[in-house]
C-alpha cells in the first residue's frame, strides 16, 4: 500500500533515537471492552507493547498483559502541569485527574503527540524531572501532519498515531482495545470518563483506516 510506503519513508520523531524494534508489536487501546476478555497473555506474545495515556497495567493483567515498550502521551500530561487553568478546566472534564500523572512514570519510553506549533519539548520545567526515570520523544512535524491528513485535516488520536508508528516499524501488529467510543461500551477499562470524546477527534475515519488495514491483512484486529 502506498500509505506503508509513505511511512517508511517519514521520519516520526523529532530527536534522534536508536531503538531496537522486534518483528512484532502489541497496539493496546483504552477502551472499556477489554474487561469483556482475556486478552492478556495475547498481548504479552509479542516482542513490543504500545500503550497510550494512563492505559494501565495494576489490577488488569489478565486483560491487557504487563509488558510496556513504548506509551504515547497527548499534550494534557504536559499542560496540565505548567497551567494551573488549564489543569481546572481538564479536571472539569476527567473528575479523576491527577495533575502530576507525567511524574509517575518510570523506566518508560514516553512519546508525546502534540501540536508542533505549541513547542512543548521546550517546557523544560515540567520535562526535566520527567527525564530522570524515563526516556522522552516527540513526534515531528511531518509524522504529525501525515495522521492529521489521514483524518481529513482533523486531529488524529494518540490511538491512531500508534497505528502509524507500528506500521512504520513493525512487520507483525495486533491491535486490542479498539471500540472508537461507540455507545454502549465503557469509556477506559480504568477509570471513568465524564465528556464525550468523538466532539473532539474523527473517529469514524480512524475506523474505517482500521478495518481497511484488518481487511488487508496488514494488521489483525481483536474485537
Amino acid at each position: 500500500m502506498k500509505l506503508i510506503e509513505k511511512l517508511k519513508q517519514t521520519e516520526c520523531f523529532r530527536n534522534h533515537t536508536s531503538f531496537n524494534f522486534g518483528e512484532s508489536c502489541s497496539i493496546v487501546g483504552n477502551s472499556g471492552c477489554l474487561l469483556e476478555s482475556n486478552y492478556g497473555l495475547n498481548i504479552d506474545s509479542n516482542v513490543d507493547v504500545i500503550r497510550f495515556n494512563n492505559g494501565s497495567v495494576d489490577g488488569f493483567v489478565d486483560k491487557v498483559g504487563e509488558k510496556s515498550t513504548f506509551r504515547i502521551l497527548n499534550c494534557h500530561f504536559i499542560l496540565n502541569i505548567d497551567n494551573e487553568r488549564y489543569y481546572n478546566h481538564q479536571k472539569s472534564r476527567f473528575p479523576n485527574l491527577d495533575r502530576y500523572a507525567l511524574y509517575k512514570f518510570s523506566g518508560e519510553n514516553l512519546i508525546f503527540k502534540t501540536d508542533p506549533s505549541w513547542e512543548l519539548w521546550k517546557k523544560s520545567n515540567v520535562l526535566k524531572e520527567v527525564e530522570k526515570n524515563n526516556n522522552i520523544y516527540f513526534f515531528n512535524k511531518q509524522f504529525y501532519n501525515l495522521g492529521k491528513k489521514m483524518n481529513n485535516n482533523s486531529e488524529a488520536t494518540n490511538g491512531f498515531m500508534g497505528l502509524l508508528f507500528a506500521l512504520k516499524h513493525y512487520d507483525s501488529i495486533d491491535c486490542f482495545g479498539f471500540s472508537f467510543y461507540k455507545k454502549g461500551t465503557k469509556e477506559h477499562y480504568y477509570d471513568d470518563v465524564k465528556c464525550n470524546p468523538r466532539n473532539n477527534h474523527n473517529f469514524d475515519t480512524e475506523e474505517k483506516w482500521f478495518n481497511l488495514l484488518n481487511k488487508n491483512n496488514i494488521i489483525s484486529i481483536y474485537r
